[in-house]
């Protein structure tokens, strides 16, 4: 069994617990799993060392509804080991990103005192959300509003990276290494704003007259407090779009030009991604639904939970997906790739039809059960599933 695989089938069978204890739990064992192939294990082996996912849920379930211990699980630690590593690790997600930021925070206040030493156009940064809004003359400008004040938050043609992240506090932090063009404002329906403004030039060069509008470049940070459950909209015209370790509403990620990468999110709402050139990358996802398209690119998926629809195409590229529930409605298509799809369930939970290239389309599973379509026009199809 791969790494992959294993996390995933371990995610679907603690659904019961909280969130972030499940993701707690699955980033011990993939630490253990990495560590072991360090060592000089195989992957297989390494995995097959963690012991029976049967048994590794069956403690953790146990241990959390206040039963009885269950047998150790097969490996190189027993029980008592194993429990006392979980309970090391036991911090909180939310915990660790906290003093994570916490640090990046002190390190970027460093570095901003030593730009404003030497340069009056350094760094700035804009907060939001209680209290009013103060300006230091050093250049870094700092806005803060009421509690609950923004409702929503749009990041629009944007030009450079985008990161989110878990905020260090209850603020909602705008980060920006150049805000020359770039707008952020806080509109009355609590819509919080953070787009590009394009700049016209003209002139003439060598005798040549010109006049165009273009979008100065600069990499955003956002940060995100705990519990923001409002919707959360981000289109970049290039650069990457990488969201770790935060909640939110609905999530919407569109990029001309750059990779989407998502690692240990919670999306409260429907999460729609689009890149025209550029890969998906998402590893721990709880969402409502997943809608993912990309012209140029490859789309992998691992440990991801949800009962909705789920839709991945790409046109040429491949997709790699590992889903450890049973969803509702799946539709998966690549012109030119291949494509490789693990779902939660069994062949009676789908009425299943698959295209692959010029062979007839076959037809089977359950006629009632949640349709499921999976087509490549020039790619190998592999379906499994994981009950």
């Amino acid at each position: 069994m791969t790494k992959r695989l294993f996390l995933s089938e371990l995610g679907a069978r603690l659904e019961d617990i909280p969130y972030r204890e499940a993701i707690r739990v699955l980033n011990y064992y993939e630490e253990a799993i990495d560590d072991r192939i360090e060592d000089g294990m195989s992957e297989e082996d390494a995995v097959r060392a963690m012991g029976s996912v049967d048994d590794i849920a069956r403690d953790i379930l146990g241990e959390q509804g206040g039963g009885a211990e269950k047998a150790a699980p097969a490996g190189p630690y027993g029980f008592e080991e194993v429990k006392a590593k979980v309970k090391e690790a036991a911090r909180s997600v939310a915990e660790y990103a906290c003093e994570k930021a916490a640090e990046a925070k002190t390190m970027a206040e460093a570095a901003m005192e030593e730009e404003r030493k030497n340069d009056s156009d350094g760094w700035i940064k804009v907060e939001y959300d209680t209290g009013k809004a103060t300006e230091e003359s050093t250049a870094l400008a700092i806005r803060e509003y009421e509690e609950n004040a923004v409702r929503a938050i749009v990041l629009n043609e944007l030009s450079g990276d985008v990161e989110i992240a878990h905020s260090p506090d209850d603020l909602i932090h705008v980060e920006c290494e150049d805000w020359r063009g770039l707008k952020s404002e806080l509109g009355a329906d609590g819509t919080l704003r953070i787009e590009r403004e394009r700049v016209r030039k003209r002139g003439r060069f060598l005798g040549i007259s010109f006049d165009f509008d273009y979008t100065l470049s600069a990499d955003v940070r956002l940060l995100l407090p705990e519990g923001f459950a409002h919707p959360l909209t981000v289109r970049t015209l290039s650069g990457d779009v990488e969201c770790s370790t935060v909640a939110c509403g609905e999530l919407t990620v569109n990029t001309t030009s750059g990779d989407v990468d998502i690692e240990a999110a919670a999306v409260d709402g429907k999460t729609v991604i689009a890149t025209t050139n550029g890969d998906v990358e998402i590893n721990r996802l709880v969402t409502e639904s997943l809608d993912i398209a990309t012209t140029n690119g490859d789309i992998e998926i691992s440990g991801c939970m949800t009962d909705g629809k789920v839709s991945a195409i790409a046109t040429n590229g491949d997709i790699d997906l590992v889903i450890g529930s049973v969803v509702r409605d799946g539709h998966f298509e690549t012109v030119s790739g291949d494509l490789a799809v693990t779902l939660g369930g069994s062949e009676d939970d789908y009425a299943i039809r698959i295209k692959d290239g010029n062979s007839p389309e076959v037809v089977y599973g359950n006629p009632a059960g949640n349709p499921l379509v999976l087509r490549s026009i020039r790619g190998e199809i592999e379906l499994n599933f994981q009950k």
